[in-house]
């Protein structure tokens, strides 16, 4: 019982104490993004002496940092994403008919199938990967299948429009546990829609 009471105590004192330090605090010591980010940089190219001088022109280190996504934004995202995804399990068809769709909803089901199979070949079964395509498969993808070439699609090109309707979504499997689910990785992923 008195154990008890010490413990409690001492996590009382702990909280006052961490309360206080962090109010004699300003604004700008509270949050040092950019120190944060050096380190993160410093972490990823721990074994390169002077990394930054081994950067190609044009970039620019914030480029290489981790993805980073609020809670609200990730939780938009991935309801987004689910929202979109499930338009492929509509009987009625009713988006793919609102959409100016130039395949029919069996050719649309079956692109879905292989690039699901694609996906599960990337990255396994239980990589959390089922809600669409990533970027690395994408890429992989399109250079496997030849969609790409100098004249007529440029690979560049065919990239930035996965760029612009990607979303940051965290992929973790279906069955991640909630308490686990924030060591998932966070991928900008193309949803199967």
């Amino acid at each position: 019982f008195l154990a008890a009471e010490a413990i409690e105590k001492d996590a009382d004192y702990r909280a006052t104490r961490k309360g206080k330090i962090l109010e004699s605090l300003n604004e700008q010591q509270k949050c040092k993004v950019e120190d944060v980010q050096r380190r993160q940089l410093e972490v990823l190219f721990s074994e390169v002496p002077d990394f930054e001088l081994h950067f190609p022109p044009g970039i620019y280190d914030f480029l290489l940092l981790p993805l980073e996504i609020s809670k609200e934004d990730e939780r938009a995202n991935r309801s987004h994403v689910d929202k979109t995804s499930s338009y492929l399990m509509d009987r009625l068809w009713r988006a793919g008919g609102r959409s100016d769709r130039m395949m029919t909803r069996g050719e649309v089901l079956f692109l879905s199938l292989v690039s699901n199979l694609w996906m599960k070949s990337s990255h396994g079964n239980s990589s959390g990967l089922y809600l669409g395509f990533d970027r690395p498969t994408f890429c992989r993808l399109i250079l496997d299948l030849g969609l790409v070439d100098q004249d007529t699609v440029p690979y560049f090109w065919a990239v930035s429009l996965f760029d612009e309707a990607a979303r940051i979504v965290r992929c973790c499997g279906r069955d991640t546990e909630m308490a686990m689910a924030h060591l998932s990785p966070i991928l900008p992923i193309v949803s199967r829609w």
